[in-house]
C-alpha cells in the first residue's frame, strides 16, 4: 500500500535540509485556541516527522498549557519562517495528541 505523501512535506523537508545550520530552524510557532476562544501562541521544536506520514512531531509536557487547550479543541496552526532562505510556511489542521511513547 502507498502512503501519500502531501506535496508541502517536500518543500517543507528542502527548507529544513537549506536551513540545516541555523539551529533554530527547527523551531516554529504553534497557535491553539484557550477555553475562552481566543489564540494562544508559543515557540516549540520540531523533532521530525512520524513515520511515514505528513505529521510534524513535537513533544510537550502533559501538564502544559498547549496540551489542555488540544484536549479541548485539537484544531491548530503552525507558522515556519527560515530566515536563510525566506521561507514561510503555515499549516493548518487537527493535532493528534500521542500520550504513549510506544505508539510514536
Amino acid at each position: 500500500m502507498a502512503i501519500y505523501l502531501a506535496p508541502w512535506r517536500t518543500y517543507l523537508e528542502k527548507a529544513l535540509h537549506k536551513n540545516r545550520s541555523q539551529t533554530f530552524s527547527r523551531y516554529f510557532q504553534l497557535a491553539t485556541v484557550n477555553n475562552q476562544g481566543y489564540p494562544t501562541n508559543r515557540t516549540v521544536v520540531f523533532r521530525g516527522f512520524l513515520t511515514d506520514s505528513n505529521s510534524l512531531k513535537i513533544i510537550t509536557d502533559i501538564r502544559s498549557e498547549k496540551f489542555a487547550h488540544l484536549q479541548n479543541n485539537p484544531q491548530a496552526e503552525i507558522c515556519w519562517y527560515f530566515a536563510k532562505t525566506r521561507e514561510q510556511f503555515r499549516i493548518r489542521g487537527k493535532i493528534d495528541l500521542i500520550t504513549e511513547v510506544d505508539k510514536i
